[in-house]
Parts: structure tokens; sequence; C-alpha cells
């Protein structure tokens, strides 16, 4: 029993409050629920607001927050492109033999 208990407490801790390199930042949960555009939106916000009041901070170009993950919602049959494209790759290769 405490494995489970671990093991819930980590997925939870997982999914929803650790923000994941790979897609920009965010948490599974935003991502896999469609909340990926308003928490990129809210940071460009931010930023914008940040480099308005401070430019001098930011010498070469205004702020950008990280890249929004390339997800389809949920429910839908599309692939994110590079599952696509690798999947074109394989394909291509297959048939070359």
């Amino acid at each position: 029993m405490p494995a489970k208990a671990f093991c819930r407490a980590f997925f939870d801790w997982y999914n929803q409050d650790h923000h994941h390199a790979g897609i920009g930042l965010m948490t599974p949960d935003q991502v896999h629920y469609g909340q990926a555009d308003e928490v990129h939106a809210a940071r460009q916000k931010t930023l914008d607001l940040a480099f308005q009041s401070n430019p001098e901070r930011f010498v070469r170009k205004p702020p950008e927050p990280p890249h929004k993950p390339n997800q389809p919602p949920p429910g839908s049959t599309r692939q994110p492109n590079g599952y696509e494209s690798k999947l074109k790759f394989k394909y291509r290769l297959s048939q070359s033999r």
C-alpha cells in the first residue's frame, strides 16, 4: 500500500505541478487540457509589461516565453508535427527497401 500512495502523490505532482522543459515549461495537465495557448499568452503579457517598464534590462530584443508545445487537443486524431514527420520518414525508409 505505501507504494500506491507514493505513486499517486508522485504522479499528481508530476502532472499538475512540475513544469517540463520539453513542453515549454508547462505542466502536462496544462497541455493535455488545452490550456497551453492561454498560459503562453499570459506569460507573453507579463514579459511585455516587464519590457515596457525596464527596457534597459533586455539588451538584445524583447523577451519571449518558452516555445508552445505542439500538442493536439484532447480527443483529436491529429498527431503532433514532430510525430507525423517521424512517421513519414519511417514510411519512406520502409518503402526504399
